[in-house]
């Protein structure tokens, strides 16, 4: 049975599928390589420009990033103290120096540049 990704993302070395917990990593032929179960509700990912970084953002408010060179977690946080959904994009600066990321409050239809 085939599994039904959330988001798909494609590097030069790797696919990548997301559920709602787990981070599947495959090499170019479709095996699986790895696979991460560090966040619930991770439906949304990002790979930097350079291709060694993968951003994983959940819809509880929390990120992870993995080493997408040594295939491993670097850090997991909390980047707001939100209730709800956290759908809104996020992406690497051109020359990957910085991570831009969007909050939104439930309670508010404003935004924050995180």
């Amino acid at each position: 049975m085939a599994l039904k990704f959330y988001t798909h993302l494609e590097t030069d070395k790797y696919n990548i599928g997301l559920t709602t917990r787990t981070v599947y990593i495959y090499d170019k032929h479709g095996n699986e390589i790895i696979r991460f179960k560090d966040l619930i509700y991770a439906y949304m990912g990002c790979v930097s420009n350079n291709q060694d970084l993968l951003v994983i953002k959940s819809s509880g408010g929390r990120i992870a990033i993995y080493s997408l060179e040594e295939l491993k977690l670097i850090k997991k946080f909390r980047f707001s103290e939100v209730d709800g959904a956290q759908g809104d994009n996020f992406i690497f600066t051109k020359d990957d120096k910085y991570f831009l990321n969007i909050e939104r409050h439930n309670s508010s239809n404003e935004t924050r540049l995180s």
